[in-house]
């Protein structure tokens, strides 16, 4: 990335976490939220209920490419958890993940702003919840239309509230 933004190919990023030696100006533009995604029908679905990562110890899971950032998230809350349930499947795109998840496959673990609106009844927060920052990287001296994608992204919910808010505490 550092050297895609030397060479000019670069304006900005949009990251959770600015890799070392970046030259960009940093800007925190929230925290975001990650939901379990379960299959349609799952009986953690019914209750209502705020899920823990240990709720989700015995169930077949849907990850990501390996080596992939997400993936690496992944692999650090199961290993912070003390769980390591099995993986059912990788998949390269979170949206893929998700229909997986959707279909029956397994469950998985998403940033709440990608799921689908489509998919959202079948998404669960944590508690506790489950967070990264949303950094944006960008040239110190911004054109205006970096400006206004800047502005634009300030403006967004990145925390996925419309996902957590009708669900209960354990």
């Amino acid at each position: 990335m550092e050297r895609l933004a030397r060479q000019g190919t670069l304006d900005m990023v949009l990251v959770h976490r600015i890799p070392a030696g970046c030259t960009f100006d940093i800007h925190t533009l929230g925290e975001e939220t990650y939901v379990a995604v379960l299959p349609e029908g799952h009986p953690l679905l019914a209750s209502g209920r705020a899920l823990r990562m240990a709720d989700l110890a015995t169930q077949g899971w849907v990850r990501f490419r390996r080596a992939s950032l997400l993936d690496e998230y992944l692999a650090r809350l199961l290993a912070d958890a003390g769980i390591s349930p099995p993986t059912v499947a990788r998949a390269s795109q979170i949206s893929t993940a998700v229909r997986l998840a959707a279909q029956g496959l397994g469950v998985t673990v998403v940033p709440a702003s990608a799921v689908p609106e489509s998919f959202e009844q079948l998404a669960r927060p944590f508690l506790p919840s489950l967070t990264e920052p949303v950094i944006v990287g960008a040239r110190r001296h911004p054109g205006s239309a970096e400006a206004a994608v800047l502005d634009h992204l300030r403006q967004q919910n990145w925390c996925g509230t419309s996902l957590l808010a009708p669900h209960t505490a354990l």
